[in-house]
């Protein structure tokens, strides 16, 4: 044997010695149970839950107030909205589900090495169901959709019970589409990611909070867009109506010298 293949034996056993101490040691033979610092992290955890359900909650209420004060509902604010904000489409409709008022907008995804070209598009869809001037559910559709390879990416996300202050029961499914555009069904392909998954079946240990950052960093953020895009749609209406009035005013003064 020579020198160097010594050398080399000499160090893969103490390499394997190294190895069998360490795997017998506590950081192998650790038992699965939480110890007592993960157990206060995971207080935290719900603490954090908590607070961000009541933030949501919050929003929430906003938007039942808005759609009451600013008799969103009512056939006078279907039939007279006129002046909406830029780059959004505003409908109302009925479906099995019951009557709502949908707003969308969209971005253009541009290439970031020549904005002149536009290399797809981003949509945000929600619907606010109501009875009378009662918002019965809300529903969210993230939608992002790319040229160059017809793909696009859609994630659904549905709560059910808007005036409840927790949020459990929202669920959320996830759609990748595959030749978007393609007039062949059969070349195109529908692939569930996630289906109707409830917040609550969501992970949300000390390794993965992802129920958490879901709330913190997704509902949260959206439900507060929901709202300011209800608001400036309803203040842009009420705006409209003034206007109007202003300028039927201002003529009939003017009629007065006459």
């Amino acid at each position: 044997m020579t020198r160097n293949c010594a050398i080399c034996t000499i160090m893969l056993s103490i390499t394997i010695i190294l190895f069998s101490h360490l795997a017998t040691g506590p950081a192998f033979t650790q038992t699965n149970q939480p110890s007592g610092g993960d157990k206060l992290t995971s207080k935290e955890i719900e603490l954090e839950g908590s607070m961000l359900d009541k933030q949501f909650f919050a929003v929430n209420k906003d938007i039942i107030k808005t759609v009451k004060d600013y008799k969103v509902t009512s056939d006078e604010f279907k039939k007279h909205l006129r002046i909406i904000p830029f780059q959004t489409d505003i409908k109302f409709s009925d479906n099995g589900k019951g009557q709502f008022i949908e707003v969308s907008r969209h971005k253009f995804i541009r290439n970031p090495l020549n904005l002149h070209q536009i290399v797809g598009i981003k949509n945000k869809t929600f619907r606010i169901y109501y009875s009378g001037e009662t918002v019965t559910r809300i529903e969210m559709t993230i939608f992002e959709r790319y040229y160059d390879d017809n793909t696009a990416v859609q994630v659904d996300i549905v709560d059910p019970t808007p005036g409840d202050e927790q949020t459990n029961d929202i669920t959320f499914t996830h759609t990748l589409l595959v030749n978007y555009s393609m007039e062949n069904e059969k070349l195109r392909r529908t692939v569930k990611l996630l289906d109707n998954k409830k917040l609550g079946e969501i992970q949300n240990t000390t390794a993965f909070p992802i129920r958490n950052q879901l709330r913190r960093d997704v509902l949260v953020p959206n439900i507060i867009y929901v709202n300011n895009v209800l608001l400036d749609v309803a203040e842009s209406f009420y705006k409209g109506k003034k206007d109007a009035e202003a300028l039927m005013l201002e003529f009939l003064q003017k009629s007065t010298a006459y």
